[in-house]
């Protein structure tokens, strides 16, 4: 079962006790545990398909909207030295923490 904080099981046992779709905080919370332990997996999911797209927005020259100036930013930000292959590295890390799905950009 994945780590779940506790603040999301109270914001959900708030949300089903307010709408009244469990009868009471004893079954509120189980069943609150149970949704956010589906939703966890999805959830994981689309944050590293955001990273993907963040990485690729930087990286990849050949995206609509690339912005050579927001890379230049990234590396001092970072405190990076320009290496010829990083925008490759940088691509070739988006596309593992995405997933296969990425391919096709």
């Amino acid at each position: 079962m994945p780590d779940i904080p506790e603040e999301a099981v109270q914001a959900v046992m708030g949300v089903l006790l307010e709408r009244r779709l469990t009868p009471s905080k004893i079954w509120a919370e189980p069943f609150a545990r149970e949704i956010l332990a589906v939703a966890a997996p999805v959830l994981a999911a689309q944050v590293r398909q955001q990273v993907a797209e963040e990485l690729l927005a930087l990286a990849d020259v050949k995206r609509a909207g690339y912005d050579p100036a927001r890379f230049d930013a990234f590396l001092k930000e970072y405190g990076l030295v320009y290496h010829p292959r990083m925008r490759d590295t940088l691509k070739a890390a988006a596309h593992l923490i995405g997933g296969e799905t990425n391919d096709a950009h």
